[in-house]
């Protein structure tokens, strides 16, 4: 995949922690990443690549 080729963010999706969430991280961020997907108007399939943050104070650990 060409490095110059176009790119936008067209969905996004926040999910603020809560404490006694005990879902894995693997369960929030399908949950976010469906939020987004549905903000967006689009299915997996038309998506190329993602970008995914999270604060380590939040979950105790580091992903980007």
């Amino acid at each position: 995949m060409p490095l110059n080729r176009p790119t936008a963010v067209i969905g996004s999706a926040i999910m603020v922690p809560v404490i006694t969430d005990r879902s894995s991280l693997e369960e929030i961020l399908y949950e976010v990443s469906q939020a987004a997907l549905k903000s967006a108007g689009m299915t997996i399939e038309q998506i190329d690549g993602i970008m995914v943050g999270s604060n380590d104070q939040a979950i105790g650990k580091i992903v980007a």
